[in-house]
């Protein structure tokens, strides 16, 4: 059923809102790692762990929101997930210590969860495939835009205090308020596409929840089951995974760019330059692939992700090497690298608005060859692994940079060692300042190393996994019966190879050929000269 354009304005708009919450909580905490630390008095690896937490507890719960997603309307797991956060970070910017602040990022996490697969599975439904990708890139640009405000005012104010209390916790606090607004619009402007549909309701009422909870884990495990059997499905996952290792090295940008001398106005200002090219990157890479496709229906989102990874790749490599201040040539002062902010920034919004586009592709991807039915928990279980592994990944960057490249502490000002005896006749305020400047420089060359390391081999690999995506795209996406012009095209063309001879003979041979491409996705375990032939793909032939 076709929705009209009205509820798709306004789902859009509901559910960029809501993602928008999403994202400035997850960014948040990452662009106060620096008060934090010191607030708290905590490591930088500890400091990824805040975020491991959260992302453990989040993947664990995810698998759940797939089952739920079935059986309720999704626009109220969506509500509750953004009141969930509204409580948890409200209970997070009170925290006095770090196994408070732990608890409560864990909790945390399952607000996230019952966000982002209702999200994505809701603008599958609502769009059609070939405006997917501009739908998801829209949806991310939005709330890359809404995140990059929230980051800004983070990294501005969170080392300042606000009215007695100390800024990190008032910019929570911040947060909290957001999403509990996010809240109050989903329930009261968003609107459930299956419940527009003759038929698609939710008829579960009369059954107990026991037994359709039971029913609905039968159902995503069988569909998990029978979508992983999908090679692209199995290639942009192992993508996902890889890139969300590289992603979550991300948080420690911010700690980086103040440490190596920039000030906190610059450093977020930096912060905006990256998120708005990612925000950009975002609608860029969706349209340009949505373009593409019409010329190029199966290599066309494959080769938009490997153009962003061959680009963005030595981009990242000259940030954190070859930019004049680099550890190399930096003095650890802070503001001693304002004058460089027209570069950093030019350069950091490029690399943002070049690495982002995979993300709108392989979301359209998703919905293409994935069966509407089990969208949910498929988005859901997407969203499971990769969450398990970023969270597990998310201190990486900091371990490395303690444990193999010499990180110190995060405790004094500007991670400032107690200030050594004056020398005679020296001056003590200028011994510490040199002290502090030092331990900074040699903090962020650990961080340095650390990043580079976790960011440049996601991005090779990445580029390397997706040229599998040539060979499997097309045969997955027919199989799927997700565009039917292309699968009558298909048929068509089976014909046309079939000979001249036209009338039955042609007839027989597109027969033949239907019978032999893998119509039905929820068939896909058997073997394909076996598959029975779909009622659509009867229909298509009849034309």
């Amino acid at each position: 059923m076709e929705v009209p354009m009205l509820h798709k304005i306004r789902t859009t708009i509901v559910m960029a809102i809501a993602f928008t919450a999403e994202h400035a909580d997850v960014m948040v905490v990452s662009a106060l790692y620096l008060p934090i630390g010191r607030s708290l008095d905590v490591s930088v690896s500890k400091l990824g762990e805040l975020s491991m937490w959260r992302g453990l507890v989040t993947a664990i719960i995810v698998p759940f929101v797939g089952v739920a997603g079935n059986m309720i309307n999704r626009i109220y797991l969506i509500t509750g997930g953004a009141l969930i956060w509204a409580g948890m970070s409200t209970a997070f910017g009170f925290s006095t210590s770090y196994s408070q602040a732990a608890a409560w990022c864990a909790l945390n996490g399952v607000g996230l969860a019952l966000v982002m697969p209702c999200v994505q599975s809701i603008i599958a439904e609502v769009y059609h495939a070939r405006q997917r990708g501009r739908a998801f890139g829209t949806i991310f640009t939005v709330s890359a835009l809404g995140g990059m405000l929230f980051n800004f005012l983070a990294i501005t104010y969170g080392n300042r205090e606000i009215h007695n209390y100390e800024g990190w916790r008032v910019m929570v606090f911040v947060v909290a308020a957001f999403a509990a607004t996010a809240a109050a619009a989903v329930f009261l402007g968003g609107i459930e596409p299956r419940n527009m549909q003759a038929g698609q309701g939710h008829n579960k009422e009369a059954a107990s929840f026991g037994y359709a909870l039971w029913q609905g884990l039968i159902t995503i495990f069988t569909a998990t089951k029978v979508v992983f059997r999908i090679r692209s499905f199995q290639i942009i996952m192992f993508a996902s995974i890889v890139g969300t290792i590289g992603f979550m090295g991300f948080g420690y940008k911010v700690l980086y760019f103040q440490l190596l001398g920039f000030s906190s106005v610059a450093t977020a200002t930096l912060s905006l330059c990256t998120t708005l090219g990612v925000a950009l990157g975002f609608l860029m890479g969706g349209w340009a692939a949505d373009a593409l496709a019409v010329r190029m229906p199966y290599a066309a989102r494959p080769f938009i992700n490997q153009l962003s990874m061959a680009t963005a790749g030595p981009l990242t490599a000259v940030l954190y090497k070859a930019m004049p201040g680099c550890s190399k040539y930096a003095s650890g002062v802070p503001g001693s690298l304002d004058h460089l902010l027209p570069e950093y920034g030019i350069l950091c919004f490029a690399i943002g608005a070049l690495s982002s586009w995979p993300a709108s592709n392989n979301a359209a991807i998703f919905a293409e060859i994935v069966p509407e039915a089990v969208r949910t928990s498929v988005y859901a279980f997407d969203k499971c692994i990769t969450g398990a592994i970023g969270a597990l990944s998310t201190p990486l960057a900091g371990v490395l940079a303690q444990k193999l490249f010499g990180f110190t502490s995060l405790s004094h000002k500007h991670t400032g060692t107690a200030a050594p005896p004056a020398a005679a006749g020296g001056n003590s305020s200028a011994a510490r300042a040199t002290a502090e400047a030092a331990a900074n420089l040699g903090n962020a060359r650990a961080l340095e190393n650390g990043l580079l390391c976790i960011m440049l081999a996601p991005m090779a690999v990445k580029f390397l996994v997706y040229f599998a995506l040539y060979y499997t795209l097309k045969r997955d996406r027919l199989a799927a019966g997700e565009d039917r012009e292309l699968l009558l095209t298909e048929l068509c063309k089976k014909d046309s190879e079939a000979g001249n001879g036209g009338g039955d003979g042609a007839s027989e041979s597109a027969a033949e050929a239907s019978g032999k491409l893998p119509v039905r996705a929820d068939t896909r375990a058997q073997p394909l000269p076996g598959r029975p032939v779909s009622a659509e793909l009867c229909r298509l032939r009849s034309l």
